[in-house]
């Protein structure tokens, strides 16, 4: 069977756990500071949130180091996308009508276009929904991966999604 599996990068999900452990003690010694100087809001407000969405980062971060499946999986049946919290799993290679690269503060994204867009928005949960909806009025689909947090370089991201595409995008499966 041809399958190629891509992993999570990681030394990439350690250093997001490092940094979000770094800002969740930050936040934590902002709540707990006896500084009279700044507002009690102030404090505990910024203090709290840091902890808070610092301490899900951590968290998310070690969920996907406890994972053992692999961030991408490129196959005769279309490609599953594990690799964010906002992957939409199996996108079917007849689904795809196309790709483009995006880029934000340098790194790059391969923005994927689907034929019917609401088919995986209602696959995610509510929050990630928000996330997929903002990709797809921003970059016209709600699938975009990047390659960073991955154990693959860009390009051989793009070259995988083009020969799987020329191979099986046709609907009938093409001898690669």
């Amino acid at each position: 069977m041809d399958e190629t599996r891509i992993e999570f990068s990681g030394g990439k999900v350690l250093l997001l756990i490092i940094a979000a452990l770094a800002f969740v003690v930050i936040g934590y010694s902002m709540w707990t500071a006896p500084d009279t100087e700044i507002s009690l809001i102030r404090r505990y407000g910024a203090g709290g949130v840091a902890m808070a969405f610092f301490g899900a980062a951590c968290l998310l971060g070690l969920r996907q180091c406890l994972q053992n499946k692999p961030a991408l999986v490129f196959n005769a049946q279309g490609l599953w996308d594990r690799s964010s919290q906002i992957a939409v799993g199996l996108i079917v290679w007849t689904d795809i009508v196309g790709w483009e690269v995006s880029a934000v503060r340098g790194q790059k994204f391969l923005i994927i276009k689907v034929r019917t867009p609401g088919k995986y928005l209602s696959q995610l949960g509510p929050v990630a929904r928000l996330f997929g909806h903002f990709n797809f009025i921003c970059y016209g689909s709600p699938i975009a991966i990047a390659s960073g947090a991955v154990q693959a370089s860009f390009d051989e991201l793009l070259a995988l999604v083009e020969r799987y595409h020329r191979c099986y995008g046709s609907g009938a499966a093409a001898r690669c």
